[in-house]
């Protein structure tokens, strides 16, 4: 299932920051730690491709550490400005302005301040990194996405003014891994996302890479042989009491506690992807993407050739 999710005031705001594009001397894109690949919005390269970039790996305190490592060293390949980041409670974030000005010797020099555009996509935690930095509730935060509507520009101690952007998301999910990873972690509206499917694919990664947590979700009496994710599911929901009439296990709603247990950092710090695996995805995207546009091509060319061969008649006056 790929979900797509993509409100008009995504698109809006995917325009009015190229119209903003001139303006900005700094990029800060709010990554989340958990998933530094599908939270990167490929449309934000495309509009900020000559801009300095500064990413914040945000929720840092719920993400794999040596995992985050791995991130750090391939973010900074691309020469890019890496900080770890926990938008409520972070040191990092109070270095900000300074490194926004020391990025750009020009503006520091002539004392301006530095524009900065912060960006991310939906639920990242950007609202709340904003007000840290303006020390003051000047985004509206929420523990959903969509919450951000427009630009607004924000004046922070140090020189710098933000420029605060609607979480824009990618406007097609072009490969499962990711549209799963979103949902799982509440970057996608809750109306869109199915949590008996997000549970089961998060249950399959942690068996594969947490199998450590996976025992600490177990009861006394599960058969430790039986290691499928259903299975897995179904213990936890019994765990969690999650239980119908009968004894049966509510399933639906333990694959609901099993998401929630995940985003809240309840199962432990998990980090769901890693750079060689997202070049992988990213080849596969690519792929993806050039047969749908080869495809459209065909269809516009097959469109125009029966224009010309039945070009209609006009009716007379």
């Amino acid at each position: 299932m790929l979900t797509q999710w993509f409100p008009g005031h995504m698109h809006k705001a995917q325009k009015e920051m190229r119209a903003l594009s001139p303006k900005i001397d700094v990029v800060i894109e709010v990554l989340d730690a958990r998933i530094p690949f599908s939270s990167s919005n490929p449309l934000i390269e495309d509009i900020i491709s000559d801009k300095p970039v500064i990413r914040i790996l945000n929720k840092s305190d719920l993400a794999d550490e040596s995992r985050s490592k791995q991130w750090h060293t391939y973010l900074s390949r691309e020469d890019h400005h890496v900080l770890d980041a926990v938008a409520t409670n972070n040191s990092t974030i109070v270095q900000l302005p300074q490194l926004c000005s020391s990025i750009n010797q020009r503006r520091k020099k002539a004392g301006e301040d530095v524009n900065a555009l912060i960006t991310g996509i939906p639920n990242v935690g950007k609202s709340t990194l904003i007000n840290s930095l303006a020390k003051r509730t000047v985004a509206k935060t929420g523990n959903e996405p969509a919450v951000t509507k427009r630009q607004q520009p924000i004046r922070i101690d140090g020189g710098l003014t933000l420029y605060d952007t609607p979480g824009i998301l990618w406007p097609d999910l072009a490969h499962e891994n990711i549209s799963m990873r979103l949902s799982t972690l509440g970057c996608i509206r809750e109306t869109v996302v199915d949590y008996e499917e997000a549970a089961l694919f998060s249950a399959c990664f942690m068996r594969n890479n947490y199998p450590s947590a996976i025992q600490k979700l177990l009861t006394d009496t599960d058969h430790q042989s039986d290691d499928s994710d259903v299975a897995l599911i179904e213990s936890f929901g019994r765990k969690r009491g999650a239980i119908k009439s009968g004894g049966h296990v509510d399933f639906e709603r333990a694959a609901r506690l099993f998401v929630m247990d995940i985003r809240d950092g309840t199962m432990g710090r998990l980090t769901f992807e890693l750079p060689h695996e997202t070049e992988h995805e990213k080849l596969e995207i690519a792929q993806r993407l050039e047969a749908k546009a080869e495809k459209k091509k065909r269809k516009s060319k097959k469109n125009r050739s029966t224009k010309k061969v039945n070009p209609g008649v006009e009716g007379n006056d």
